[in-house]
């Protein structure tokens, strides 16, 4: 259930990002170089899920395929396919998040018997 509304709450900031980046554009002035807004969203999002990933880490509790996920979501926005690029890094963080979600519940172990 919480991996839903993290979901949903991630996927909700990347489409409040693009429109507020696609408000700031229509405002720019015409002399400034253009800037593909889906591009510079997913941009802060990759810059978002490795701040995560690196906190992860920091914890010694990353997962596995974390890191390979944010790769993967590289090589598809550089092919061009924006929208899967995004996924894959929403599922990155949401990754990274849990990982430190994991740790900080796992820092101190009683044993029950």
């Amino acid at each position: 259930m919480k991996q839903r509304s993290l979901k949903k709450a991630v996927l909700l900031g990347s489409a409040l990002s693009l429109a507020a980046l696609a408000g700031h554009s229509m405002a720019s002035d015409d002399a400034a170089p253009k800037v593909d807004p889906a591009a510079q969203a997913f941009a802060e999002a990759s810059a978002a899920a490795e701040a995560e990933i690196k906190k992860a880490g920091s914890t010694g509790f990353e997962w596995r395929d974390t890191a390979k996920f944010l790769e993967d979501a590289d090589k598809i926005a550089k092919e061009g396919d924006i929208g899967k690029a995004m996924k894959l890094v929403a599922k990155a963080k949401q990754q990274a998040e849990l990982a430190q979600k994991q740790a900080a519940d796992q820092a101190n172990p009683t044993w029950h018997f």
